[in-house]
């Protein structure tokens, strides 16, 4: 009897160690390292983008803790609140501003613990890339050395598309 319990339980072990997966870096296929892999067929990039958002001329600081490492694809890090992280192919500024759940249109912003901003006679939201208007808002995608303004209401456009340059020109 004790020899049908022994074999009945290599036969378990055995088939249960056969349907173990093993990955190609040579790690078992737990949910865990599976989840670390779960986009390894997608083209992955490094991408830096230096970016500022004002509403009327006052800047929105991303480097607070409520902004930093939101996701792994696209994200602020290091307590650096201007400079984009992005990992995978095809990121938007959408997509970024999603993962802090913010809303980025075509005619306002809405970010929550500050407020909803939408184009009025007097005040509109305005998106420039490179220091050009860009038309693409939410649906742009970025791109690296990117230099991203978004700007709201009353301020001064220049002054603001200069201090996302300065970022670029402090890196160097």
């Amino acid at each position: 009897m004790k020899n049908i319990f022994l074999i009945l339980f290599l036969i378990l072990f055995i088939s249960g160690y056969s349907s173990t997966t093993n990955l190609p870096d040579g790690h078992e296929a737990t949910s865990e390292h599976l989840e670390e892999h779960e986009h390894e067929d997608e083209e992955k990039v490094h991408i830096h983008a230096d970016f500022k958002v004002y509403i009327d001329d006052r800047e929105i600081d991303f480097s607070i803790p409520m902004y930093q490492l939101k996701a792994k694809t696209v994200h602020v890090e290091n307590r650096i609140g201007d400079v984009m992280h992005v990992h995978k192919a095809g990121i938007t500024i959408g997509d970024f501003f999603e993962t802090l759940d913010i809303q980025l249109y075509n005619n306002c912003i809405i970010i929550p613990v500050e407020g909803s901003y939408c184009n009025t006679d007097d005040k509109k939201i305005s998106f420039y890339v490179n220091g050009v208007e860009n038309d693409e808002f939410g649906d742009y995608e970025i791109k690296d050395l990117d230099m991203i303004l978004i700007s709201y209401g009353e301020g001064n456009i220049e002054e603001q598309l200069e201090s996302v340059a300065d970022i670029a020109a402090e890196q160097e």
